[in-house]
């Protein structure tokens, strides 16, 4: 089918590897970074833009 999707959820590196194994590569979950709340987001991007943060 072609589709590109993102695999939600991932905890472990394990998943990681069995995805990637299969042709995924794009990834969201705890296993990368913990929730964030919106406001925390924002602020970080901000300043990335800045140039703060790199």
């Amino acid at each position: 089918m072609h589709v590109e999707c993102i695999v939600e959820g991932v905890e472990t590196g394990e998943e990681v590897r069995i995805a990637k194994e299969i042709g995924i590569h794009l990834f969201q979950g705890y296993f990368f970074a913990k929730p964030v709340p919106l406001e925390e987001i924002i602020c970080l991007l901000q300043k990335t833009n800045e140039g703060t943060i790199h």
